[in-house]
Order: C-alpha cells, then sequence, then structure tokens
C-alpha cells in the first residue's frame, strides 16, 4: 500500500467516521510493545480481557487492561497488579434489575461520560504509548486511539452475521444513535464525522476486528462490510487463575452426579429463575450447582440436601463436573459449554443480544435444548433437562468440542501470527 493512501485506508477501512491521520509506520508494528486493552465494567468482560492479554503476549505483546474501578476487586483477584488501571469516568449501571437503566452502549455514549472517559484514555494512551488499543465495546477506546494516532482493533463476541449485518449487540434509542448526534459528540471532542453512522458502525475497527468464536461467512452482502478484516479468536475464555480453579475443582469433587450447573450470568434480572431452576433440577433428578452472581437472592442459601449454591464458580471448574449446564445463552457461557463437551439449556433473558440465537444454535446441532422466556416454567425446564441428561447429546456434544477445540488452535496460532506481523494493510 502506497503511503498516500496509508492513513485514509487505516481509517476508512470498514466504516471511517474520523478525518485520515497521519499514522507513522513503527506505530503500528506492537511486537514487543504495549497493548491496551479496554473492557466493559462486568467481571465477564474482564475474563475476556485477561484471556486476550494472554494471547497478545504471545504475540509478543506487553498487555495491559483498562476498565471502571468497578471490577478493581475481580482484578486483584486475578493478580492483574500493575496490569489493571482503573478509568475512573469509565463507571456504569450494570444490574439489569434496575427498572429504566440504560444498556451498557447507550451509557458510553452519554455527551458526559464520553468527553471523560476520553480525555482519561487519551492521557492513558499518552503515559502508556501503546503500538495497539484493542476495544470491546468502547466507543470512547476507538476515539482516544484515533486522536492519538494508534491503531485501533475492535472486539466482539456477537458472532460474525450480527458484525457484518450492522446490528447492534445493544438497543439504542434513535436519537442516540443518529448520524448527527455522533458528528456532534465527535466535534467537540476535536474531531469530525464523513458519513452517516448506525449504532453497530460506532464499534467496528478501522483496520480489523477480533471476533471470539467462529467464521460463519468468509463475505457477507453488505458491501460496506466486504473491506472489513475479521480475525477469528475460536475459545478464548479464562475465568480465574489455575491456582483458585484448583481449589475449586476440589471444593465441587465431591458432589454427586449428575451434575445440573445453573448460571445465568454476572447480572442477573430476575432473580426468580434460580427457585424455578432449584425446583427443575430435583424433579429430574438431579443435584444442583448453583452461581447466583453477586445478587444473591436472600432465601437461597447452602443446604444439606445435595445443592451447592455460591455468588460465584469458576465457568471451568464447574463445567469440569457437570453433566448439563442451564443459561442465558451469553457469549461466554455458550462457548465454553460448548468447549467443554457440555449439553445446554438455554433461557434467554436478554432481547438486546444474541441469546436467541446461541440457543438456537446449540438446539441445531444436538447439543442443547431452548426455552423462551414465556416458556419458562418448573416442568419445561425439568423435562429439558431430562432430555439433555439422555447419553444422545451428550455424545454429541463431546464430539463437537473435540472439532471445535482443534479449530480453535489453529485460528489462534492465526491471529497471534497475525498480530505480531501487524499484518493489517489489507484489512
Amino acid at each position: 500500500m502506497n503511503s498516500g493512501a496509508e492513513s485514509r485506508d487505516w481509517l476508512s477501512s470498514g466504516g471511517c467516521w474520523v478525518s485520515p491521520v497521519n499514522v507513522p509506520a513503527d506505530a503500528r508494528k506492537p511486537a514487543g510493545g504495549r497493548s491496551l486493552i479496554v473492557v466493559a465494567p462486568t467481571r465477564g468482560h474482564l475474563n475476556t480481557g485477561v484471556a486476550l492479554a494472554n494471547l497478545m503476549r504471545r504475540a509478543g505483546c506487553r498487555p495491559l487492561i483498562a476498565s471502571s474501578p468497578q471490577v478493581q476487586r475481580a482484578a486483584d483477584e486475578l493478580g492483574l497488579g500493575r496490569d489493571f488501571v482503573p478509568v475512573t469516568s469509565m463507571r456504569q449501571d450494570m444490574d439489569r434489575r434496575v427498572a429504566g437503566r440504560r444498556s451498557h452502549l447507550e451509557q458510553s455514549l452519554d455527551r458526559s461520560q464520553l468527553t471523560a472517559t476520553v480525555s482519561e484514555l487519551s492521557s492513558l494512551i499518552a503515559a502508556v504509548r501503546p503500538s495497539i488499543v484493542v476495544g470491546k465495546d468502547s466507543f470512547a477506546a476507538r476515539v482516544a486511539a484515533a486522536r492519538s494516532a494508534c491503531t485501533y482493533l475492535s472486539f466482539f463476541t456477537d458472532g460474525v452475521d450480527s458484525l457484518l449485518a450492522r446490528r447492534s449487540r445493544q438497543t439504542v434509542p434513535a436519537d442516540v444513535a443518529s448520524a448527527p448526534h455522533i458528528t456532534s459528540l465527535l466535534g467537540e471532542l476535536g474531531m469530525s464525522g464523513d458519513q452517516e453512522l448506525t449504532a453497530a458502525d460506532l464499534m467496528r475497527s478501522s483496520v480489523a476486528s477480533i471476533v471470539r468464536g467462529f467464521p460463519e461467512h468468509d463475505r457477507h452482502g453488505d458491501p460496506g462490510a466486504a473491506t472489513l478484516r475479521l480475525l477469528y479468536a475460536g475459545f478464548l475464555m479464562f475465568d480465574d487463575v489455575p491456582a483458585r480453579r484448583a481449589a475449586w475443582d476440589r471444593k465441587l469433587a465431591s458432589l454427586e452426579r449428575p451434575v445440573v450447573y445453573v448460571t445465568f450470568g454476572t447480572v442477573c434480572a430476575d432473580t426468580r429463575r434460580y427457585h424455578i431452576a432449584a425446583g427443575a433440577v430435583a424433579r429430574a433428578g438431579g443435584h444442583l450447582l448453583l452461581s447466583t452472581s453477586p445478587f444473591t437472592p436472600d432465601d437461597l442459601a447452602m443446604t444439606d440436601d445435595g445443592r451447592a449454591i455460591f455468588a460465584y464458580v469458576p465457568n471451568s471448574s464447574a463445567l469440569n463436573i457437570a453433566d448439563v449446564v442451564v443459561h442465558h445463552g451469553g457469549f461466554g457461557t455458550t462457548l465454553a459449554a460448548l468447549a467443554a463437551g457440555v449439553p445446554s439449556v438455554v433461557v434467554p433473558d436478554n432481547d438486546r443480544t444474541n441469546q436467541d440465537r446461541h440457543g438456537a444454535l446449540v438446539h441445531e446441532i444436538g447439543v442443547g435444548a431452548m426455552l423462551r422466556r414465556d416458556c419458562l416454567t418448573e416442568e419445561s425446564l425439568t423435562q429439558a433437562i431430562r432430555e439433555m441428561l439422555q447419553p444422545a447429546p451428550r455424545h454429541r456434544a463431546a464430539a463437537v468440542a473435540e472439532q471445535l477445540g482443534l479449530r480453535s488452535i489453529r485460528l489462534q496460532d492465526d491471529l497471534v501470527r497475525a498480530i505480531a506481523a501487524a499484518d493489517f494493510d489489507g484489512a
């Protein structure tokens, strides 16, 4: 690529929204340099950031993870130390139980928060001087990287179809996602927009996107998406340090089989699901392993009837002993179940995500069942659990795990090589 087109292509691939910036060639080379990974303030997002950081270390980068102080405790538990930096302005309301709560994406586009976060991240970039900035659903990270002339990669967990079709992961009001609103925000930040945008466009990388999951299509009918380069990360997962996982493995080893692991993610909007699941597992003849997230109902506690209930359990330890997992269809849990070869019962709880698609997928390939929210009863969940405890879905789940595991290794090796070479010119 010639130098005259270099800066334009670097910013315009996959939907340009800022003015061209001259980017020094050495600024695009990550090998041996710092990488800044910006993630949303939940334990699940932080775990993903750590997994991505481990992968980028293989590429010769020295990663630093930035997020809200809300996940400082989790970062300390994971032993991140100086590899984690809190960004005060990234604080968000992540409790879906709160009536009228705005989606994560809408909150990130709040005028005052965006301005403050871009300022903090720009100062951090100036101090750290990363070669690459990776953002997980972070408009502020993208703006800060462009202002600082840093190579920026988006990180998606929604699957290729939704990404290339420009369907947003979150519901954003039209006035927030509109081009005039975004143009106004960019103008206040000293930047300019040069084409109309959708909410999904904001999250698209200037040069490349890392997609956790597996390629479904090489190209898509959307002509604008054909220029977007996708780097697949396969089973990119992390949920605790080895010593803590080993302790959990020992703690769970005494559970009687069959074990039904129930988790509805870091933030469960409807805690009545826990009671329905507990009753269904008992009726299905299973032994309950329940992770209630930080929001633990007061009337659920450790019991003497074979049920194990914890506020937090690492997915890897739980799935190591589980015969079936009941979950909300979140990307991380769905991938973890596929990787572990454990059949799923998916009960989606968030219309703003691809949970329905994940449930349909595991059903389609014979390793799971899906119950829609309005169909969730103790009786329906009991039946679904009984079906997944049968030998056929368990055998299929094991076969799928082996196949995807080998594919994941190849995809991650390719991704490491691409990052190490900073090979984004053809994006």
